[in-house]
C-alpha cells in the first residue's frame, strides 16, 4: 500500500489557526474534509494513518445518516490543531453549504467525531461554541461535558479498514480500536510514532517502554529504551535502517543509537549521543 499522501492546499475553512504556524495535511473523503494543523512538520505517519481511518470510517457513516434523511445532503469540514498553537476549544456551525467542526487535536478521536455528527443530526441541535481564545478551565468543563451529554450510546459497528500493510503486518481502524493485525489476528501493541519494521521472519515493534522483537506472534527478545536518552534526542519518531542482518535505530542516519542482529538475536548499544 502506498505512502499516505499529504495534499498541502490553501483551505478556505482555516479561520482559528494561523496559516504562518500551521502545516496542513488534509484527508478528503466524499461527505468529509479533515485538514490537521501541526506545528509546522508534518505528523507522525502513523497520525497520518489514524486521521486517514477515521475519515474513510465517517464518510460511510455520514453518508448512511444522509441517505436515511437525518443529515442535509452538504459535506463536513473539520479542522484539528495541534495543542501547541491553540489552547481548547469546541466550535460547531452550519450553513447550507456545510457542517463545520473546528477542535483540538487532543480530543480529534473516532468516538468523539462519531458524537460530533450524531449531535448534528439531532432536530434539537444549535451551535455549539467554546473559542480557542477563551479561558481554558471553561473551556475543558464545557467541552468535557458537551461530550459526556450528547455521547453516542449504541456501539460503532462498523467494517473494519486497513490503512497501511508491508511485510505481512497490516494497521486497521475496527471497531476494537486502531490496531496491528498478522495474519488476520491482532496484536497487543500500541501505536506510537515508528511503524513496525521486518527483518526477514522477524518484526520489531517500537513501543514507548521499549522495543519488541516478535517471531511467530511471541517477542524473543527486548529492548528496553534510555529513556533519558530518547528524551535527550528530541525526536519522537526513530530513524530505523533494515539490512539483511541487523537493524540500525537512532535519531538519525549519522547519529545510530543501537543496532539489533538477526543472527546473535540480540541488540547493541552503538552509542550514545
Amino acid at each position: 500500500m502506498k505512502k499516505t499522501t499529504l495534499i498541502l492546499i490553501i483551505f478556505a475553512f482555516c479561520t482559528t489557526a494561523k496559516a504562518t504556524n500551521c502545516y496542513y495535511s488534509f484527508f478528503l473523503k466524499e461527505r468529509i474534509n479533515i485538514a490537521l494543523c501541526t506545528n509546522n512538520v508534518p505528523p507522525p505517519e502513523t497520525t497520518a494513518l489514524y486521521y486517514r481511518a477515521m475519515a474513510m470510517v465517517l464518510n460511510e457513516y455520514i453518508k448512511e445518516k444522509i441517505a436515511n434523511g437525518k443529515l442535509e445532503d452538504k459535506r463536513f469540514e473539520i479542522q484539528v490543531t495541534s495543542s501547541i498553537l491553540h489552547r481548547n476549544h469546541l466550535e460547531l456551525t452550519q450553513n447550507r453549504n456545510g457542517y463545520f467542526v473546528s477542535m483540538l487535536m487532543s480530543a480529534a478521536n473516532l468516538n468523539n467525531l462519531r458524537t460530533i455528527v450524531h449531535y448534528f443530526a439531532r432536530p434539537d441541535w444549535q451551535p455549539f461554541i467554546a473559542e480557542a481564545h477563551g479561558d481554558w478551565e471553561v473551556n475543558d468543563r464545557r467541552i468535557g461535558h458537551f461530550f459526556r451529554q450528547n455521547a453516542v450510546n449504541e456501539p460503532f459497528d462498523f467494517v473494519p479498514v486497513t490503512v497501511w500493510e508491508r511485510n505481512g503486518v497490516s494497521l486497521e481502524l475496527s471497531p476494537d480500536g486502531f490496531r496491528y493485525v498478522i495474519d488476520g489476528e491482532p496484536l497487543p501493541f500500541a501505536i506510537n510514532e515508528n511503524l513496525p519494521v521486518r527483518i526477514r521472519d522477524r518484526f520489531l515493534f517500537f513501543q514507548n517502554d521499549g522495543i519488541h522483537v516478535v517471531e511467530n506472534g511471541e517477542t524473543v527478545r527486548f529492548l528496553e529504551l534510555d529513556l533519558d536518552l530518547y528524551r535527550r534526542g528530541g525526536f519522537p519518531e526513530l530513524t530505523v535502517d533494515v539490512h539483511s542482518k541487523w537493524v540500525n535505530i537512532g535519531w538519525r542516519r549519522d547519529n545510530w543509537i543501537y543496532s539489533y542482529s538477526y543472527e546473535q538475536n540480540r541488540f547493541f548499544r552503538v552509542r550514545g549521543d
